[in-house]
């Protein structure tokens, strides 16, 4: 999963004018932690800028309950 987080917060990384910014989580604690403290290293964004969400039941079926992932926009 070290890979998967490295590859998510790379595609963060490249976003060039950052706007929000939500980290999704399933019922993976362990895993949302590890990609919000990684993305705090990396994208120079605090913990309070980011926004933390639970994945619905209808989108963890097809994924697995311990999906995490980000969602984000980029300033026009």
């Amino acid at each position: 999963m070290d890979k998967a987080i490295e590859s998510i917060v790379e595609d963060v990384r490249k976003t060039r004018n950052l706007g929000r910014i939500s980290v999704v989580e399933g019922i993976a604690p362990d895993l949302k932690e590890a990609l919000i403290q990684r993305l705090t290293r990396v994208v120079n964004v605090t913990r309070e800028q980011i926004v933390e969400s639970k994945i619905g039941p209808s989108f963890l079926i097809h994924t697995g309950k311990r999906a995490v992932g980000v969602v984000w926009e980029e300033k026009g």
